[in-house]
Parts: structure tokens; sequence; C-alpha cells
């Protein structure tokens, strides 16, 4: 369930706000319209992401349960499928080297595509210019390459 709701959010232009640098184990993440774009190891993005994703599970959990769609102990069972599994990954130093692998992977194939977003983001904050252009090009290597 994980790997498909991650798939599924990292298939929408407006989730493409990671990019990373496997070689040197960060990333940059955009936070917010103010602060932009933040620095963070990858192991932090990652465990960030597998918290977000358990909490869109449960939540999708909930409003199924919520409109009757499902039987009740069927997603009961569910909920406790989600938390075992994120008990596992937080437990468990090798299935978290290897979920963190995976997480990491899934962003790097949309970095090329995460990178025109951020691109776009700090053209459309300054006025263009050749002296601009240079400096996110800068601001874009000091961060991910």
């Amino acid at each position: 369930m994980y790997t498909i709701l991650l798939n599924e959010i990292m298939s929408k232009e407006n989730n493409l706000n990671v990019i990373i640098d496997k070689n040197k184990n960060v990333g940059i993440i955009y936070k917010n319209d103010i602060d932009r774009y933040i620095r963070m190891e990858i192991k932090e993005i990652a465990g960030e992401t597998m918290n977000k994703l358990k909490s869109s599970l449960l939540k999708i959990s909930d409003e199924l349960k919520n409109k009757e769609i499902y039987d009740e102990s069927i997603l009961d069972y569910k909920n406790k499928d989600i938390k075992n599994k994120h008990a596992c990954y937080i437990n468990n130093p090798e299935t978290n080297k290897n979920v963190n692998h995976h997480i990491i992977g899934m962003y790097d194939n949309v970095k090329i595509n995460s990178k025109k977003k951020m691109e776009d983001i700090l053209n459309n904050s300054i006025i263009s210019t050749d002296k601009n252009d240079e400096i996110i090009d800068k601001k874009i290597k000091k961060f991910a390459y």
C-alpha cells in the first residue's frame, strides 16, 4: 500500500518538491513560499515521507469507514497492517535501509522534473535576467549537486 500511494503521489506535478543527491546523502525540499527550499539528509526525507504515507493511508481508511464503503473489521485489520508496517520500518534497521533505498530511488527517478519545477519557482520569484539565471544555477548546484 505504501508503494502504490507513493507512486501515485509522485505522478502528480505539484508533488515534485524534492531533489536528492544520492552521492552526498542530502536533498532539498520545498518547504513554503517564505523559506523556499531547505536542506535535509536523505534518511530524514525518507522518514518524513514514510510518516506522511502512514498518515495518508490511515486517513483514507477512516474516510472509507465513515462512508461505510467497507466492513469495519476489514478496515481495522488494514489499519493494524499500516501501523505494523510503519513500526517495522522504524524498529528494524534492515527494513529501514531497504525502504529508504526504495523511496530515494523514486525521488531520483523524478529528479529532472523536480529540478525544472525548482527552476520555475525560483525564476518566478525574481525578475529573470542572465545574472539571476546564473544565481539560480548556483543555488541548485549548492543544494543538490
